[in-house]
C-alpha cells in the first residue's frame, strides 16, 4: 500500500496514539489513552499535539483554553464532568503526562498526591507504551519496526540534534527520512536549512540573528558552522568570521560569493569587515576590505580637489589616470553599499574629459582650414577617448549570478546620439548635402558663427547634464564630500 503524499512523522504518531484507543474484542472502549513521558522527551511537540489532536489533554498549568491543567482537572474532563473544554464524541481523550512515569502511577500510596486522581485511569484507560512494556522514547518510536523503522545514528550528538529539531522532524514526511542513516547533521539541517544565509545575518547583527533562530535553532546553527566552516559562533568572535570570509579560502569562498550577490541584505557586514582587518598584513584583494576602499576614496577626493590648480590638459590627464586606477571599484561590493561615491563621480568626469577635444576639433576644422590636420587629430583623439571610456565602463560592469548590470539607457543613448550626430553633420558638409556655413545671427553684432561647427561641439558635451544631475557624493561613513566643478 502506497503511503500518502504527506505522511509525516506527526501523522504516524497521532495514528499510533489513536490506535491504542481502539478496544480489543470483548472489551469496553478505554476511558482515555495515557501517554507517560518521564524524561519529557516529547514535550517540544505539545503545541503541535494540541493543534492537530482535538481530544488531546496535557498535564500542566491550569489553562482550559489550551486544554492543559492539573491532574484533578484532567480527571474531570475525562469523565465529561465539565462543560469546557468540549471534546469530540467517539474519541477517548489522549492524556499526555510530561515528567510522569507509569511506575509512579502504579506506586499506590506512594504516588504523589498531585497525581493520585489519575491512578484509577490506569485501570479504565489504555497506556501508550512500547511493546516491551516501557515508555515510548523518541528514538525508540522512530527506529522501531512496529512504527517508523528509521535508521537513526546512536551517540550523544545525534540524540541532542534530534531533540533540538523534534518539531521539524515531526513535520517531515517519513519518505524523506527513510532509506538512509540519519546523523546529527541531518537533524540540524532541518532547523537551519541555509547555514550561509544564517551566518551572514549573524555577522551583520549577532543579537537579532540569535533571537530569530531561537534556542534550538541557535544550537543547530553553531553545530553546522563547526562541521562545515570550522567556526563556532558561540565561542569565537565575529571578527574571526569577517577575516575568514574576506580571505575566501576553502568553504568560506561560498560565504563571500553569497554576500557579494546581495551585500545589502545582511545588516552591517561592511562594518564588521572594517573591524576584521588584520593589522600589519599586506592584503591583495582590496575589493573585499572596506577600509582599503576608504583609503582609495580619500585619494580620489584629494586628487579632484587639486584639479583647479592644473591646466586643462593636465586636468584631463589626471581624470583619465584616476578613472584607470579607480574605475574598477564601481564593480566592487562596496559600490553597491554606497561606499564608493568618488569612484562613481569619475564615470561622467572621464567621459567629459574627452569633450573639449571634440569641441576644439570642430572649431579648428571650420575656422582654421589651413591646420585642419590638427582638428582631425583632435577629433580622432576625442572620439577615441569616448570609445575607450565606453569600452572600459562596459568591462567594469558588475556581474553576479543574478544579473549583469547595464549602463542606464539615457546615458547610452546620449553617448551614441552625440557621436553619431557630430560625425553625421561633418559628413554631410563634406558631401555637400548640408550648407554648414549658415549663420542664424547674420546682421547682429555677434561673433562669426557656423551651425556646422557648433553641432559637433555641443554634441560633444553630452556628459554635462548627467554630471550636473548626479547627487553630491557622500563618504562611506556619512561625511559630506565636496567635489569641485569640472574644469
Amino acid at each position: 500500500m502506497t503511503a500518502p503524499a504527506r505522511d509525516t512523522v506527526l501523522d504516524r504518531l497521532i495514528a499510533s496514539l489513536r490506535a491504542r484507543a481502539a478496544p480489543f474484542d470483548g472489551q469496553a472502549e478505554p476511558a482515555a489513552v495515557l501517554w507517560t513521558d518521564p524524561k519529557r522527551e516529547w514535550e517540544p511537540l505539545v503545541g503541535l499535539l494540541l493543534e492537530n489532536v482535538e481530544e488531546a489533554l496535557v498535564l500542566g498549568g491550569y489553562d482550559p483554553g489550551r486544554r492543559t491543567g492539573p491532574a484533578v482537572w484532567l480527571r474531570c474532563v475525562v469523565d465529561r464532568a465539565l462543560d469546557e473544554p468540549r471534546l469530540p464524541d467517539g474519541r477517548p481523550p489522549i492524556v499526555y503526562l510530561p515528567g510522569v512515569a507509569r511506575q509512579a502511577l502504579r506506586a499506590g500510596a506512594e504516588c504523589p498526591d498531585a497525581l493520585k486522581p489519575l491512578v484509577e485511569l490506569l485501570f479504565r484507560g489504555a497506556p501508550w507504551h512500547h511493546p516491551n512494556g516501557g515508555d515510548w522514547t523518541v528514538n525508540a518510536f522512530l527506529t522501531s519496526p512496529r512504527t517508523l523503522g528509521l535508521d537513526v545514528a546512536g551517540g550523544r550528538a545525534a540524540a541532542e540534534a534530534l531533540s533540538r529539531a523534534l518539531p521539524e522532524v515531526a513535520r517531515t514526511p517519513v519518505a524523506q527520512l527513510a532509506g538512509r542513516r540519519l546523523e546529527a547533521d541531518d537533524f540540524d539541517r532541518l532547523l537551519t536549512g541555509d547555514v550561509v544565509r544564517d551566518l551572514l545575518r549573524w555577522m551583520g547583527d549577532p543579537g537579532a540573528a540569535r533571537t530569530r533562530l531561537g534556542e534550538n535553532g541557535w544550537h543547530a546553527f553553531c553545530s553546522r558552522c563547526r562541521d562545515e566552516l570550522a567556526f563556532d559562533p558561540g565561542r569565537e568572535a565575529d571578527v574571526v568570521a569577517g577575516e575568514r570570509m574576506a580571505g575566501g579560502e576553502g568553504a568560506w569562498a561560498a560565504v563571500w560569493e553569497r554576500f557579494a550577490e546581495a551585500p545589502g541584505s545582511y545588516g552591517d557586514v561592511a562594518g564588521l569587515l572594517r573591524r576584521s582587518a588584520p593589522a600589519g598584513e599586506i592584503r591583495f584583494d582590496r575589493d573585499r576590505w572596506p577600509d582599503l576602499n576608504d583609503e582609495d576614496e580619500h585619494a580620489v577626493r584629494r586628487a579632484l580637489a587639486g584639479l583647479p590648480g592644473l591646466g586643462h590638459g593636465a586636468a584631463c590627464e589626471e581624470v583619465a589616470d584616476l578613472e584607470r586606477t579607480h574605475g574598477e571599484r564601481r564593480a566592487w561590493v562596496g559600490a553597491r553599499l554606497g561606499l564608493a561615491p568618488m569612484a562613481e563621480v569619475l564615470k561622467p568626469l572621464a567621459g567629459l574629459a574627452a569633450a573639449p577635444l571634440l569641441a576644439a576639433a570642430a572649431w579648428i576644422w571650420f575656422y582654421y582650414p589651413e591646420v585642419r590636420w590638427i582638428g582631425g587629430a583632435a577629433a580622432l583623439a576625442g572620439a577615441g577617448g569616448l570609445i575607450l571610456w565606453g569600452w572600459d565602463s562596459a568591462r567594469r560592469r558588475r556581474v553576479t549570478r543574478l544579473r549583469v548590470e547595464r549602463e542606464p539607457l539615457p546615458l547610452r543613448m546620449a553617448a551614441l546620439l552625440s557621436l553619431a550626430g557630430a560625425f553625421a553633420v561633418v559628413a554631410a558638409d563634406l558631401g555637400g548635402w548640408l550648407p554648414g556655413a549658415y549663420n542664424p545671427f547674420a546682421g547682429f553684432p555677434a561673433p562669426e558663427f557656423s551651425a556646422l561647427a557648433a553641432t559637433p561641439a555641443i554634441a560633444a558635451l553630452w556628459p554635462l547634464p548627467f554630471l550636473a544631475a548626479a547627487p553630491r557624493p557622500r563618504a562611506g561613513r556619512g561625511t559630506a564630500v565636496s567635489v569641485p566643478a569640472p574644469p
